[in-house]
């Protein structure tokens, strides 16, 4: 799944704590956090620190990839052309 908008990463999160049938307190007790920064993350995840992200992402067991295909195969186009 491709991440356009922070909030389409909260989604994942919250879809994927959701698969493992944890709530949101029962997940925040795994990370060490509390319940509020849970919401916090699912809601609006540029409020949280992006190495929490991290540790979120290693609990729920999801792969965070960054990939830069699209801006190596464009090299040759000036900033102003490249496709964002």
């Amino acid at each position: 799944m491709y991440i356009h908008l922070a909030k389409d990463l909260g989604a994942i999160i919250r879809d994927s704590r959701k698969s493992k049938q944890w709530n949101q307190t029962e997940f925040a007790n795994k990370l060490g956090l509390t319940q509020r920064s849970i919401s916090v993350m699912e809601n609006d995840p540029t409020k949280v620190d992006f190495g929490i992200i991290l540790q979120v992402c290693a609990v729920l067991g999801l792969k965070l990839e960054i990939n830069t295909n699209a801006l190596h195969q464009s090299h040759d186009k000036s900033s102003a052309e490249l496709d964002w």
